[in-house]
């Protein structure tokens, strides 16, 4: 068994095993050598969101709501870029955000995908910390590789900021 049939198998039986229950579930299995090129349109969609968080919020706040939540602030990445492509934010920015759900699709960094529950039906299993802009961003977050690498922390402050000056 290769480790793509491996992983796939994991997913599909970890779905399996929550058949009888009532709880909603996600799981997903990453090939981690494609994270580095995800990472970069993850980036991409960071650098567009920044120049224009001023001005559009507003719609970042209406996708934020659209996108499944989960616990400490975590939001599913594909119902996000969703709910940006659904706004009427810049064109780049949705742009980016289409790159992002695209890259999200069974196939690439995503090698398998399952979930059970009418709140999880668009995940595609990968979330970001996104905390609303009415709640405090954790000061640990900023220790994290990721924000150091990624400037997310530095978005969700310019985020926060925004929505805060209203």
């Amino acid at each position: 068994m290769s480790a793509t049939e491996l992983a796939r198998a994991i997913v599909a039986r970890y779905v399996e095993s929550y058949q009888r229950s009532a709880d909603v579930i996600t799981q997903c299995a990453l090939d981690t050598g494609q994270v580095d090129a995800f990472a970069k349109l993850v980036d991409r969609l960071e650098r567009g969101l920044r120049p224009v968080i001023g001005r559009s919020w507003q719609d970042l706040v209406r996708a934020q709501a659209r996108s499944a939540h989960f616990a400490f602030d975590l939001v599913d990445l594909r119902t996000l870029c969703a709910g940006v492509i659904a706004t009427g934010i810049d064109q780049n920015v949705k742009a980016a955000a289409a790159a992002v759900a695209d890259a999200l699709k069974v196939g690439s960094l995503v090698v398998a995908e399952g979930h059970r529950g009418r709140k999880v039906e668009q995940c595609a299993g990968v979330s970001v910390y996104f905390p609303p802009p009415t709640a405090a961003i954790s000061r640990y977050y900023e220790d994290l590789e990721f924000a150091k690498r990624h400037r997310w922390d530095e978005l969700l402050r310019e985020y926060h900021h925004a929505v805060a000056s209203a």
